[in-house]
């Protein structure tokens, strides 16, 4: 549905719904064809509308998770998704 280059253009992030609702993948943009994309933040609810912050360490996002369409931010190794509306 739609991707956001990382802001050192290492890895592509990909809002795709192959499984249900779109949900937030993230692609190494080398051996993209070797490499399975990684899910980030998963929830029940659709994740989409996806963009990185300026150093590649945190993406912002819109999620249903909560029942509603709010923004979340979520650091890319391992931090917790945090609501910021």
């Amino acid at each position: 549905i739609g991707a956001a280059p990382s802001p050192d253009g290492s890895s592509l992030l990909l809002t795709l719904s192959h499984e249900g609702n779109p949900q937030l993948y993230l692609l190494p943009t080398h051996d993209s064809l070797r490499q399975k994309p990684k899910k980030i933040a998963p929830s029940l609810g659709f994740n989409v509308e996806a963009n990185w912050n300026k150093t590649g360490e945190k993406i912002v996002f819109s999620s249903s998770r909560s029942g509603m369409p709010m923004l979340y931010i979520t650091q890319l190794q391992g931090g917790e998704t945090t609501r910021i509306t």
